[in-house]
């Protein structure tokens, strides 16, 4: 395996868990023939979206570890380790003698010295036999006082957005389009759900009939949930005053939460929800932490109608946030 620099570039950084593919004597199935599904029992690599080295000082050596793991059947072969820039340097001694099995992982050093105190944002390219993801990239961070945002893919947009389970009636009507009480009958798709695809407009551009129409449900006696949502990578060194999730134009309503360790279940702000006709600005900035966040809008229309939510802009400081992976 050899170890060069050069500019990273490439594909997703996907994250994926083997939890589901285990049957209930904990033993992982053989390849199987379902009709015409058969299992896939190639190598599939699992890498950390992003290194952070923190505050660095001119000259000095920051040190990070970086697993590659295997949750394929076959085993795991890592052809070539390259990164964007020569500041960094990685140890790869455990992968020159072995493949990485199933259920194992590999751990090497990445070191980085700094060379100024400027912000450091480049790319860990790691190319293997993974016939779904033959290259996936790491993102290196340093002397970041900016989080970043997106999903970790380079050019990929900043929104995922998830239809929901449709239009259901609710026991009573509410008391005005997008009151508080209706957001008790959403239910947040998990971040991993296959539900999720990419929001094409960067701030947000979903409007279309209303999914209530045709059915039982009064105008306030029901809705149709769609969420959209974000990640936000904080870095040890950044400094956030003010992190905005504004929504200028909704139809009927939207909230905003944040999930992250200290919020497992989420945590919205009183300012965060908006109302037809108007829109919503909140600080969310107390509720973020360091590493990864997300953030979730969750939209309702509550009548037969139009639903529509539009102009969402993210910002940091007043500053619209930049990608993670550009």
């Amino acid at each position: 395996m050899s170890v060069r620099h050069g500019v990273a570039y490439g594909l997703a950084v996907l994250l994926g868990a083997c939890g589901a593919c285990e049957d209930g004597g904990g033993r992982f199935f053989e390849p199987e023939q379902f009709g015409t599904y058969v299992f896939d029992p190639a190598p599939d690599i699992v890498v950390p979206p992003i290194l952070d080295f923190g505050e660095v000082g001119i000259g000095t050596r920051a040190r990070r570890d970086l697993e590659i793991g295997n949750v394929g059947r076959e085993p795991l072969i890592v052809d070539a380790i390259s990164t964007s820039h020569p500041a960094f340097t990685v140890s790869t001694m455990p992968l020159d003698t072995e493949a990485i099995l199933f259920r194992e992982s590999r751990r090497l050093d990445v070191d980085f010295i700094a060379a100024d105190r400027d912000p450091v944002h480049e790319l860990l390219r790691i190319d293997s036999n993974d016939p779904d993801e033959g290259v996936v990239n790491v993102i290196l961070l340093a002397n970041r006082n900016q989080p970043c945002a997106g999903s970790f893919e380079v050019g990929q947009p900043l929104w995922q957005v998830h239809t929901g389970e449709g239009p259901a009636c609710w026991p009573s009507r509410s008391a005005s389009h997008g009151d508080v009480a209706e957001y008790q009958y959403a239910d947040v798709p998990p971040a991993d759900d296959p539900g999720w695809v990419m929001e094409p407009d960067r701030h947000i551009s979903f409007e279309r009939r209303s999914s209530l129409c045709g059915t039982d449900c009064a105008c306030r006696g029901g809705g149709d949930f769609t969420y959209f949502q974000a990640f936000v990578y904080v870095p040890d060194g950044a400094r956030v005053r003010r992190y905005g999730v504004d929504i200028h134009d909704v139809d009927d309503g939207a909230r905003v939460s944040v999930f992250n360790d200290r919020y497992p279940d989420g945590v919205t702000d009183p300012d965060s929800y908006a109302r037809i006709p108007g829109g919503s600005s909140a600080n969310l900035a107390p509720y973020l932490d360091r590493g990864m966040n997300r953030v979730v809008i969750t939209h309702i229309d509550d009548c037969c109608s139009i639903s529509r939510i539009r102009n969402v802009v993210v910002t940091v400081d007043g500053e619209e946030l930049e990608g993670c992976a550009n």
